[in-house]
């Protein structure tokens, strides 16, 4: 009775304090979060100082970014006595401030308190989990294994065995080999007791042993009593015939797959696997490959390449070629046995009939037969044939068939396989059961077949024109096919505006001219008016809009594109570049936000896909989650956007020294990126760009022909759908990889030239702004600094978000590889030796003239890969010119700033010069002229591309396809600017005695005067010429935003578009308009019909204005973009002329 009434007493109590509890909680839902705080406060002194009301509390603290309050409360709460109910309030508040340290702490103390309770002891493995935190991990699963004997707490502690192995030096290599051989012993000692339950379990145990490459003892495994917890015949076959194949044994790995080909004939994986196992395509292990791809080595790659036991592109057997003959043969026999099955149960599968042409591609591969490499693409291209006249009418024939397409190189067996599908096509079309929508499909097939080969490329100008506007035509008539097809479904002829656009850029490309640009941007617009979710529509227009400099009408398609999750990193590369080189820097901050949340979210949530493999049982992922984690942990965007939110904000601060300095402050004063981007870190970054989606015009972000239009002398080029070699993606991974440590150099380059001042070289040591941060800084430090940083939070906390800043923000480690041993990941050290940080190879600080030296010394280095250590160049007006212009001038600007951190002796008049300073002083106005004269370069040549006169239409019109002029003078005036903005103010600083000095006094040297009064009148000199040129940007933009009339423009580009009959260069300009709005009643009742599906009904639509694109509207809208963008650039260099001039210099 007693017991009993204690019971219904707890209940009571526990209803009651959920009772005053969950008004509070409802408060945070609502997101009232200061009424929450309120009604906490008022719970802890009524009822008295309960931790539930303090962790509520926290929580809605936290919610409204009282950071350091929350976790100094929860943190108090945690100290006192701790149940499950609090803990697990208490777990969202420590993740959302990325303290899962402190979270862990609660759950050992938890756990400690009853070490016999398992349900706490899988909390706590669940917490060190989400610290990745390896070596606890399986301590506590061998713990949990030993006190319930549940093979699910083995299984827990061997995957921590495996990721133990894959952390330690990145693979499984000295103490990661013994790891797995502990996890090995594991299973065995298992395996020989009882056999294991479950696939998953096998799984790993067959992981664990490849890791080992123990592929004879995988096999056995698999073909003893162990094999039967398959639950699908043909996975059991897969595993067996890729062992067979490690081991050699390719009789009976051709055999394995034979017999997934008998249950899955669809199966292409299955097919290609088996060709190479007959063939005996010899496998090169897995790291050997990724080893040479991270070496920055082309020539190893290609090595690669040419070696023909490879299983690579271009991959050839060893065998002879009458063996060859004699076991493909074998192949095709098993294929016919196969396909005479398909066709008797009339299945629609492709992959026996595409096995045809795999298989004579294989033969032609092979080596010398008769007739030559002709004779071996002349039966692929009869293959693609037969598989067109089967096959034809799907939408996948051209992706199926890409690959052996672009095998055939012979121009006459090109030509051939085109007239052949052509021919092929209109006999099916002709035929009287055939299909208009199968009749289309093949004249879509047979036109992408023909773009394939190249030949289409070879076109005369009239003919690529016409072929243009016959694909619009045919795209006309087949818009009443759209009938009863979803407007998300994809439609039955939307490639023909592909090819017809692309037919226009190709124009454009040749011959410069700007009607073919706005004409291949009105057919997307047009068919995107027709079907609005059309992605590669989108994608090419938002190219094409870009290169155009209307930079808003790209952002709205790509905003349309619905770009979710893990599409914000593989996706970005398609704007985040031009944005970042665009005067749209609000734009390019909130995308660089967006990447932070995707990244952020990811590394704080990604433990929970983990956790919920290990509670399913679902072992195999387990690895494939953690890998992926550290695959996004080393994303080459991820490094990219944090190095560019903070650029954004320093070329923000520009106007203020003071608040520049308080944001380097909070990345160590450009130490922290420096960490970011050491070597070891830049050669493991991860390339998760889908480059793949990019139009062919532009394959990398800062590769398009369409920059280069038009080409001289129509120069040779790669085909549209040619693939990117192994050697040339390696050699653009080095590429990236320059230009990222490039960024990240420019932070601290900019702390050590913001710190310059009148004081002598021999006080070398620490920068001064830099004392209170040379060490590491903590939490306490941080919030102590007063100095202009306010101000600086406010501001910077408005844009990009990316940078961790304040004092009470998470400040997130640079990526680490987890160690074996499970270590927790450590803040990055502020310093480091050798090539990326601020330490000698002794050990000993770097002075600040040593270590900008180094460092100008290496951003040379990232723009011209050939120049040599300490060998930087002077930056002078004879520098050569390999790289990007606004690189070179800021490379001048550092370049000059090194000059006077080492003529500082001489600037300031000590009298203790040495005669390296005196020379650095002598240099100085050289290097002043240099900059200045690097700048006139630029305005020249950007003022040539943009503008030829002004006000007059035809200067105007040219705004719609600048090139690279208007990124570069974006660029120009709120970066670069900002710079040398910025180091102006610094160098201005370094000559106090000298600007108030009206004469020498008799402790001054001669020549030490004239060096000063030099470098002061150049100093001058230079700072006049930078307010001329950028007050005549603001003059000249000024003068054109003015008179421009925007509609007269469009009006003008219209007509422009419109067919004319003068012969001349643009006369066949507006025919695919034309041809695309030669209205029908049948198209407007289509696409009325599919725009009341996508609406669910409603009124109906008939009047005809609503379905015709305004063209002109649509110029009008990319007008106004340009506008705004010329306008945010002339307000910008007006505002950079006016700080330049009040410069006290």
């Amino acid at each position: 009775m007693a017991s009993s009434a204690a019971s219904r007493a707890q209940e009571a109590a526990a209803d009651a304090l959920d009772r005053r509890v969950r008004p509070i909680l409802d408060q945070v839902d609502l997101r009232n979060y200061k009424q929450a705080v309120k009604l906490a406060d008022a719970a802890i002194k009524k009822y008295g100082d309960h931790p539930l009301y303090r962790t509520v509390k926290a929580m809605a603290l936290e919610r409204m970014g009282r950071k350091q309050e929350a976790l100094d409360l929860v943190t108090d709460v945690r100290s006192g006595p701790l149940n499950e109910h609090l803990l697990g309030m208490m777990q969202p508040i420590y993740r959302n401030l990325g303290r899962y340290d402190e979270a862990t702490k609660g759950y050992e103390k938890f756990a400690a308190e009853d070490p016999q309770n398992p349900e706490r002891q899988i909390q706590l493995f669940n917490a060190y989990a989400r610290e990745y935190d390896y070596l606890k991990q399986q301590q506590v699963a061998m713990k949990l294994f030993k006190q319930l004997g549940r093979e699910q707490f083995l299984m827990w502690a061997v995957c921590t065995l495996e990721l133990q192995a894959l952390a330690e030096q990145g693979g499984p290599t000295g103490g990661g080999a013994r790891m797995l051989q502990l996890a090995e012993a594991l299973l065995r000692k298992k395996m020989g007791l009882a056999r294991l339950e479950g696939l998953e379990s096998l799984l790993v145990f067959l992981s664990i042993l490849e890791l080992q490459h123990k592929h004879a003892a995988a096999l056995e495994l698999i073909q003893g009593p162990a094999g039967a917890l398959f639950t699908l015949p043909a996975d059991k076959a897969r595993v067996e015939g890729e062992l067979q194949h490690k081991l050699g044994h390719y009789k009976e790995s051709a055999a394995a797959f034979a017999s997934v080909l008998r249950i899955s004939p669809d199966d292409w994986a299955a097919f290609q696997a088996y060709v190479d196992a007959l063939l005996e395509y010899r496998e090169v292990p897995a790291q050997t490959v990724e080893a040479a791809v991270a070496s920055d080595a082309p020539e190893t790659v290609t090595a690669l390449e040419a070696d023909n036991s490879w299983m690579g592109p271009g991959k050839r057997t060893r065998l002879s070629f009458d063996e060859v003959e004699r076991r493909l043969g074998e192949a095709h026999d098993l294929v016919a046995e196969l396909q005479a099955v398909v066709v008797q149960s009339g299945e629609l599968l492709r992959g026996l009939f595409l096995a045809k042409v795999e298989l004579e591609k294989r033969r032609a591969e092979s080596g010398e037969q008769a007739g030559g490499a002709t004779q071996g693409q002349r039966r692929v291209a009869e293959a693609i044939v037969k598989y067109f006249d089967r096959h034809g009418t799907m939408v996948s024939f051209a992706p199926d068939v890409r690959q052996h397409v672009l095998f055939i190189t012979d121009p006459g067996v090109a030509g051939w396989l085109a007239a052949q599908l052509q021919q092929a096509a209109e006999r099916s079309a002709a035929a009287p059961d055939c299909k208009p929508v199968h009749a289309l499909r093949r004249r879509i097939a047979a036109a992408q077949v023909e773009e394939q080969l190249g030949l289409v490329q070879q076109l005369p100008d009239a003919e690529l024109y016409a072929r243009a506007e016959r694909l619009a035509e045919v795209y006309q008539a087949s818009v009443p096919l759209l009938h009863g097809v979803a407007p998300r479904e994809r439609g039955p002829a939307e490639e023909l505006l592909v090819m017809a656009a692309t037919c226009l850029v190709e124009g454009y490309v040749r011959t410069g001219e700007r009607a073919r640009l706005l004409e291949a941007i009105l057919v997307l617009e047009q068919g995107l008016f027709d079907r609005r979710w059309q992605s590669e529509y989108k994608l090419m227009l938002v190219s094409l809009y870009l290169h155009a400099g209307a930079v808003g009408p790209a952002l709205g398609w790509y905003r349309l594109l619905d770009i979710k999750h893990i599409q914000a990193e593989t996706m970005a590369h398609h704007v985040l570049p031009a944005l970042l080189a665009s005067a749209q820097r609000d734009a390019a901050a909130g995308l660089l936000r967006e990447l932070a949340a995707f990244h952020d979210g990811h590394l704080r949530d990604g433990a929970d896909m983990t956790l919920t493999a290990y509670r399913n049982g679902t072992f195999s992922k387990v690895r494939e989650f953690v890998r992926f984690k550290e695959r996004l942990e080393r994303s080459h965007q991820r490094l990219a956007a944090r190095t560019e939110s903070l650029l954004l904000r320093l070329a923000e601060a520009a106007d203020n020294p003071t608040e520049a300095q308080a944001l380097l402050a909070d990345v160590g004063f450009g130490r922290e990126p420096l960490a970011w981007s050491t070597s070891d870190r830049l050669a493991a970054l991860s390339f998760n760009e889908d480059l793949a989606t990019r139009p062919w015009w532009t394959p990398t972000p800062e590769q398009s022909l369409l920059d280069a239009a038009p080409l001289a002398g129509g120069a040779a080029r790669q085909p549209w759908h040619a693939q990117e070699a192994q050697s040339a993606r390696v050699a653009r991974d080095a590429r990236w990889r320059r230009s990222v440590r490039r960024r990240c150099l420019l932070p601290r380059l900019l702390a050590l030239t913001l710190d310059l001042g009148p004081v002598s070289a021999a006080q070398a040591g620490p920068p001064a702004a830099e004392q209170a941060t040379h060490s590491e800084r903590g939490p306490a430090a941080k919030a102590s600094d007063k100095s202009g940083r306010g101000k600086g939070k406010k501001k910077s906390g408005n844009k990009s978000g990316d940078v961790e800043t304040a004092a009470g923000e998470k400040r997130e480690p640079a990526p680490t590889s987890n160690g074996a041993a499970g270590q927790k990941r450590e803040t990055a050290p502020r310093e480091h030796g050798g090539e990326n940080g601020c330490t000698a190879a002794h050990g000993s600080p770097q002075s600040p003239v040593d270590e900008m030296r180094q460092l100008v010394d290496e951003y040379a280095r990232t723009l011209r890969p050939d120049t040599h250590a300490g060998n930087a160049p002077d930056a002078g007006p004879s520098s050569p010119g390999g790289a990007q212009p606004l690189d070179e001038l800021s490379l001048a600007v550092f370049t000059t700033s090194l000059r006077i951190m080492e003529a500082r002796d001489v600037l300031a008049g000590s009298g203790t010069s040495t005669e390296g300073a005196a020379q650095a002083a002598a240099a100085l106005p050289a290097h002043f002229q240099s900059i200045l004269a690097r700048l006139h370069g630029l305005d020249e040549t950007l003022a040539g591309q943009l503008f030829s006169d002004l006000p007059t239409a035809g200067a105007s019109l040219r705004l719609l396809s600048p090139g690279r002029a208007l990124p570069q003078l974006a660029t120009l005036v709120h970066e670069a600017a900002a710079w040398l903005l910025l180091a102006l103010h610094s160098w201005a600083r370094v000559f106090p005695a000298s600007l108030k000095r009206k004469k020498k006094t008799g402790t001054e040297d001669d020549g030490s005067a004239d060096a000063r009064t030099l470098a002061v009148h150049a100093l001058q000199s230079l700072v006049s010429g930078v307010e001329a040129v950028f007050r005549s940007w603001a003059d000249r933009l000024t003068q054109y935003l003015a008179q421009a009339d925007v509609h007269a423009l469009a009006a003008a580009l219209k007509a422009e578009l419109s067919p004319t009959e003068t012969g001349g260069p643009s006369s066949q300009a507006g025919r695919v308009l034309t041809a695309l709005q030669s209205w029908s009643r049948e198209r407007q009742v289509a696409i009325m019909q599919t725009r009341e599906q996508s609406r669910g009904g409603g009124e109906e639509e008939n009047d005809e204005a609503v379905l015709v694109l305004d063209l002109e509207a649509v110029l009008r809208a990319s007008l106004e973009s340009s506008s705004e963008v010329l306008e945010q650039i002339r307000t910008a260099s007006l505002l950079k002329a006016n700080l330049f001039k009040k410069l006290n210099v």
